[in-house]
């Protein structure tokens, strides 16, 4: 995986020279760096952490007892099956599905994280739960416009900037990596057992070794679906009222089929509303993905231009980091 970091300092690079001292950083002047840009974007996330999840923390670190869990999950398969019907290949599915099934798997430590009330985990948990539901729903919104143009040949996601790519999916599968590689179990252990209020408040921990490739992976996908949910404009409760429109939807269809001619007058009617319903919110959310998606990609490049090889040097010399401080 590429090191984020690394990347910020070497796109504000202005010179070969500087380029070329970034690469040969010694291993001991890299951890001061890495410490550094870590603390840096780690608070650029907390500064824009009041982001409304609605009850997905009350689920306290078991996304299974999450409200929109159960929903979630009859979409995800309700969108496979049509996808096996129609012919059309959405990738997409398969990063969400392993998104939440390794939620899942990590719920011991999802949970002790809110009960020590460690914010990195708390946060961390917030976000990729958001960023599921977010996923399906442009999902949904994706395929509603792809049935309604007739023009359309192919079925694609919406993308948003061209830029980009799609922060909340490219960032799940940057979730998916780091838990199949076992950077994610090792962060989240080293931060539940360091007896400090993992990542924050005035106590500094050194950084060990053994989690600092996954510390720099997480921080980063963290502040991006930050970022991301502070410009979006879109309740997490549109989006569940998008995929309950969308369930009930087929749930029409299939009690239609099965009524006779004289029956079917008021399900069709029913039926109408329904799909007036999911094209409203379909339509709302994906004019909210493209501008909540540019919006955070602009602001991110704004704040990434401020980190300099030259800055972050000497704010990490003037604070005689030796340990690991992010607010």
């Amino acid at each position: 995986m590429d090191n984020p970091i690394q990347k910020i300092l070497l796109e504000n690079a202005t010179t070969f020279s500087e380029r070329n001292q970034i690469f040969a950083l010694t291993e001991a002047d890299s951890a001061v760096i890495n410490n550094t840009m870590i603390a840096n974007l780690y608070k650029s996330a907390i500064d824009k952490s009041h982001v409304d999840f609605d009850n997905i923390p009350d689920s306290k670190g078991d996304i299974t007892k999450y409200t929109g869990y159960v929903p979630m999950m009859k979409t995800i398969s309700l969108l496979k099956e049509i996808a096996v019907k129609s012919n059309i290949k959405i990738p997409e599915l398969a990063t969400v599905e392993q998104a939440i099934s390794n939620i899942t798997v990590y719920k011991d430590l999802f949970e002790k994280g809110f009960r020590l009330e460690k914010e990195f985990i708390i946060l961390q948990y917030n976000v990729l739960v958001a960023a599921c539901v977010e996923s399906i729903s442009t999902i949904i919104s994706s395929y509603v416009d792809y049935v309604k143009r007739v023009d359309k040949v192919e079925f694609t996601v919406i993308k948003g900037s061209k830029l980009s790519g799609w922060l909340c999916i490219s960032n799940l599968e940057r979730f998916n990596i780091s838990v199949k590689n076992g950077d994610f179990a090792k962060v989240l252990n080293t931060v539940i057992n360091s007896g400090k209020q993992g990542f924050v408040g005035v106590d500094d921990i050194i950084i060990p070794a053994l989690i600092i490739g996954g510390v720099m992976i997480l921080v980063p996908l963290i502040r991006e679906l930050i970022f991301y949910f502070f410009y979006a404009r879109m309740k997490i409760s549109d989006y569940l009222k998008q995929q309950a429109a969308f369930l009930e939807l087929n749930r029409i269809n299939v009690e239609v089929s099965n009524l006779p001619a004289n029956k079917k007058k008021e399900i069709l009617k029913k039926q109408s509303e329904t799909i007036n319903t999911l094209n409203s919110l379909s339509d709302k959310i994906k004019v909210n993905h493209t501008m909540a998606q540019s919006k955070a990609v602009e602001a991110l490049k704004t704040e990434n231009k401020n980190w300099t090889f030259d800055s972050v040097q000497s704010q990490a010399a003037s604070s005689d980091q030796t340990g690991f401080k992010l607010l």
